[in-house]
């Protein structure tokens, strides 16, 4: 899986394009991701669309917030992924996309993305 092109309100993904947020777990894009707050998440954002069970699925995390780097993570949410000693890369999208390619191992990232802000 390879993200071709990121730019404000479109990612294009292989060969599909998307103007939603998304997050990619597992090998398996999860289309029209939205948080309660927003811009803000939290662990309930993400528990909601790949279960509570995800921490012990991964071992790095990596957060596009967005093109301008505009939606907060929640302190808690960044606490629990740092004592879980998974990896966690928080950065304006453009550059979550470019290391989510560099990633090998894509199988246990959780990456999520916001497009816009």
């Amino acid at each position: 899986m390879k993200i071709v092109s990121y730019k404000f309100g479109e990612i294009i993904i292989d060969e599909k394009k998307y103007e939603n947020d998304l997050i990619i777990f597992k090998g398996k894009i999860i289309e029209k991701w939205w948080r309660k707050e927003g811009h803000y998440l939290t662990k309930n954002d993400i528990d909601r669309y790949v279960g509570k069970n995800w921490l012990k699925l991964v071992d790095t995390v990596i957060i596009g917030n967005g093109a301008d780097g505009l939606m907060r993570v929640d302190s808690l949410l960044v606490e629990l992924v740092q004592r879980n000693k998974i990896d966690l890369l928080i950065e304006n999208s453009n550059i979550a996309c470019k290391k989510f390619n560099d990633m090998k191992e894509k199988e246990k990232i959780l990456f999520l993305i916001h497009l816009t802000c």
